[in-house]
């Protein structure tokens, strides 16, 4: 029962029609809060260009492998799935990424990454939808 949710869910998110955009968009995302008993930190700084697919690029940063890959992670989180349309053919590049020696974490990475997705989205909507009706 549970690996049939989870396919009908993933075989829902990958047939919608992708959306192109035109415009590249350069965020920040940010996590800086107080979780329980911790801070979470985490900023990350990303370019998303259009592609011809999906591309990633890290470059070269300080920060652990793990914590580059949730920032990412979080990213897709929202350009996949969020509104109505997916953004797949994109080109991540990650500029900046800063860490807190205690209160970073993979989480506060991801979240940042999603904050970044969101901003993006926002900045680049106009682009990515056609009107009810447009051919593709």
């Amino acid at each position: 029962m549970k690996n049939d949710i989870l396919q009908k869910w993933f075989s829902g998110i990958c047939s919608r029609r992708t959306m192109p955009f035109s415009n590249a968009v350069i965020v920040t995302g940010v996590r800086d809060e107080h979780r329980g008993p911790r801070w979470e930190f985490a900023k990350i700084e990303v370019s998303i260009q259009p592609a011809n697919g999906f591309e990633v690029s890290y470059g070269r940063h300080a920060v652990k492998a793990e914590f580059l890959e949730a920032a990412v992670f979080g990213l897709m989180d929202v350009l996949f799935t969020g509104y109505s349309t997916p953004v797949r053919d994109v080109k991540i590049e990650l500029l900046k990424a800063e860490e807190h020696p205690v209160d970073s974490t993979e989480i506060a990475f991801r979240e940042a990454g999603r904050d970044a997705g969101r901003k993006a989205l926002e900045q680049i909507k106009g682009g990515l939808y056609a009107p009810p009706g447009a051919a593709p």
